[in-house]
């Protein structure tokens, strides 16, 4: 409090410095760090988390906030805040007596530094193995051994070698924390992006599914029950219908197009060339094709005759066509060159941008990126919509009259219209009830690895010791591995430069 309140940190020249502004409270400050060196630890440690996860079991906010709760408290940020301060403002000072000329003086400070740092690691395991502790017990040893170094003739051969087995114990230590820390995490799951729990791909398409198949039931029982209230309009004579093969070849056709468009396509599984020559082609022969049927039935039953309000109206209409379809270009290049410059973008997913959601996906397999990408364009509604007009194809085909048929045979509109209804009803109604049974059978798997999640997240709160004896054993397992310590002081060696 006294040294933030009497002496402003500022950057000049690249250097850091800070200027004292009240020179009686700056002082107080220096007592009180002083007087707290005699202090035998640093008091702060993990009892917040373990009060906070007691309090959250008294009380009656849902389990599923507890952890985010629990973890929101910014314990460790706050406590590395207080220490890097006090460090830092110690550490500008021992820089100005160094650029004084008071080396020992200097020196000592330097030294008062690190016993903080001894202090605030003496205080329980979450402090001693903590990276602030290690970190800084590194920063100031190499400060050490620069100021020794550049001023040799100052300190003697013993000051110069106790500085440097400080720096190489400080090294040391750090690597063998490293060393701990990969060992540890080696055997936990990882968390692909989209998922509150750890768990491969195989973990993600399933929580994809359960969290996708609720609405879609919902979805499906409205549109269902809809579509069946609506059919009962017909005048209700035996109508054909699509058999449950029929249907089944919908559905699945729909899928296959829905995964090819908005799965495959934009996870660049399909190059970006195809797509660009195959939009190209539907850009370009669709609309054209479908100007010159209407053309071509309009002179059928004109007899061919010219007519130049004809002409000039069909150029207007394509005019208008190509016009519509450079507005709704993509981008300023699309059309500048054949093929266009089109393709199907990906998008981005759980508060990640497409690319850094590529990045974290493809390791694994670009299949699972073109899953991701197909539930982020909604496939399984569109699925539905495509299978849907499938449906009214085939059944457009079966009430069509055959060649010689009567007169009679020929369904009224309402009928059609009856028939269609009936149609989609009955299929996305049986539709939702396979999607309940399959959400049925993969929810469980999904809350079970959540409540996994959840007992493993809040265990550190509840217990921290325990997890501090796991990064202890660790440790000691990494010491007593003569060959991998021996390779780890060779690092430290290079890392400082002794031969």
């Amino acid at each position: 409090f006294y040294w933030e309140t009497s002496a402003e940190l500022s950057f000049s020249g690249g250097k850091e410095q800070f200027f004292i502004t009240d020179a009686k409270r700056f002082q107080r400050g220096v007592r009180r760090f002083e007087r707290g060196q005699e202090k035998p630890y640093f008091a702060i440690g993990d009892a917040g988390f373990t009060a906070v996860a007691k309090f959250l079991g008294q009380t009656k906010v849902p389990l599923t906030e507890h952890e985010q709760i629990v973890n929101s408290r910014n314990i460790y940020t706050r406590r590395a805040g207080l220490v890097r301060g006090l460090w830092r403002r110690q550490r500008l000072r021992a820089d100005e007596l160094a650029a004084a000329g008071d080396l020992h003086a200097a020196l000592a400070m330097h030294h008062q530094n690190l016993h903080l740092i001894n202090q605030f690691a003496s205080t329980d395991d979450s402090n001693a193995y903590s990276s602030t502790t290690i970190l800084h017990r590194v920063f100031t040893t190499t400060a050490m051994r620069a100021l020794a170094a550049e001023n040799e003739d100052s300190f003697s051969v013993e000051e110069r070698k106790e500085i440097r087995g400080l720096e190489k114990n400080a090294r040391l230590e750090s690597q063998v924390l490293q060393q701990a820390g990969r060992a540890m995490n080696a055997g936990q799951p990882q968390r692909l992006p989209g998922l509150s729990f750890a768990g491969g791909p195989t973990t993600t398409i399933i929580a994809m599914a359960v969290g996708i198949l609720p609405s879609l039931v919902v979805v499906l029982l409205l549109v269902g029950f809809t579509a069946m209230a609506l059919s009962r309009f017909s005048k209700g004579r035996d109508l054909p219908t699509v058999g449950p093969l029929g249907q089944s070849l919908s559905l699945v056709a729909a899928c296959v197009v829905t995964v090819v468009v908005f799965g495959l396509a934009p996870s660049g599984i399909i190059s970006r060339e195809v797509q660009a020559w195959v939009l190209t082609i539907l850009v370009s022969a669709l609309p054209t094709g479908l100007v010159l049927a209407l053309v071509w039935n309009w002179l059928r039953r004109r007899a061919f005759k010219f007519s130049l309000r004809a002409m000039l109206l069909s150029i207007y209409m394509l005019c208008i066509l190509f016009g519509l379809v450079s507005a709704a270009r993509p981008n300023a290049d699309s059309f500048d060159q054949f093929p266009f410059a089109l393709s199907i973008p990906a998008l981005g997913w759980e508060g990640l941008d497409a690319r850094s959601l590529e990045i974290a996906i493809t390791p694994h397999g670009l299949w699972l990126f073109a899953i991701i990408q197909w539930g982020v364009y909604h496939g399984q509604y569109l699925t539905v919509a495509i299978g849907a007009t499938f449906l009214a194809a085939l059944l457009h085909r079966k009430m069509r009259p055959a060649n010689g048929q009567a007169e009679s045979a020929v369904f009224a509109f309402r009928d059609r219209a009856g028939a269609l209804f009936r149609l989609w009803g009955q299929s996305v109604l049986k539709l939702s009830a396979m999607s309940l049974l399959l959400y049925l059978a993969l929810a469980p798997n999904v809350v079970e690895l959540v409540e996994q999640h959840f007992q493993r997240q809040m265990a550190f709160a509840r217990q921290p010791c325990s997890y501090w004896t796991k990064v202890e054993k660790a440790i000691r397992q990494v010491e007593s591995d003569k060959k991998r310590m021996a390779r780890l002081r060779a690092t430290v060696n290079e890392e400082m430069g002794i031969q």
